[in-house]
């Protein structure tokens, strides 16, 4: 996917270099250790441990689908490990890092209310969250839309059969929350179908930094405007 020459490929190339200089800018050299959330292969950690400043003693990689974190610890990145965990499912962490990131997958799982809530509990007090998640609102969203009838045949699969594609196209070019299409399950992975990261910003504030858990979002823009870097530090202790 990052290395053919086609646009949606240079769409991922652009986020993953703003990642790095993400890393690199926000995360002290203090920190040593990093959980990464839905983290497939193993390819951008791989990536980021190889282009960073940084230098992690403790990487730990989880994904859902064990297949993939095969392919990962075939990689044979230092330091790292990598553990099957389901991010629908609420639970007590198994450590906790300096670093958490989960890198376009909250769009996917069955509610993100339950994943952001896995994702605290696995930050270090001080330790940084940095998520990227796609903006499928507004004209970009209606663009992203459309697009995908032209690369693929059947994009959305049955999402449509109990209600309105042109209900949905009046939503995006009126720039109103698309969330209401979105049927949230208790498990599973969906589409980015009915994803609207404001609701994600929305839910993180008063969830969480307005109960003085996290500091305030810093959002960035990512990949021309096709995706948000959302950025927060747990409160108290320091990394």
């Amino acid at each position: 996917m990052y290395k053919k020459q086609t646009l949606i490929s240079a769409v991922h190339r652009r986020r993953l270099e703003k990642i790095r200089a993400t890393f690199d800018e926000v995360i002290p050299p203090s920190a040593s250790s990093w959980g990464d959330f839905g983290c497939s292969t193993g390819f951008i950690i791989d990536h980021l441990v190889s282009r960073c400043r940084l230098s992690f003693s403790k990487i730990v990689g989880y994904d859902v689908c064990d297949e993939l974190l095969e392919d990962a610890s075939r990689r044979g990145i230092p330091n790292a490990e990598f553990r099957h965990f389901d991010l629908n499912e609420l639970r007590e962490p198994d450590g906790t890092f300096d670093v958490v990131s989960c890198f376009e997958t909250l769009e996917h799982v069955a509610d993100y209310r339950v994943a952001l809530e896995n994702l605290y509990r696995h930050q270090a007090p001080g330790g940084m969250l940095i998520l990227t998640i796609p903006n499928e609102t507004g004209l970009i969203g209606l663009g992203k839309f459309l697009g995908r009838f032209v690369a693929t045949r059947s994009p959305y699969g049955d999402f449509f059969e109990r209600q309105s594609r042109l209900k949905y196209i009046s939503y995006l070019i009126t720039h109103k929350t698309i969330s209401g299409f979105r049927e949230y399950r208790k498990t599973g992975y969906g589409p980015h179908l009915g994803f609207d990261y404001r609701d994600v910003v929305a839910f993180i504030e008063d969830r969480y930094v307005a109960k003085n858990k996290l500091t305030p979002t810093k959002i960035r823009s990512a990949s021309w405007g096709t995706g948000k870097i959302l950025i927060n530090r747990r409160v108290g202790g320091s990394v």
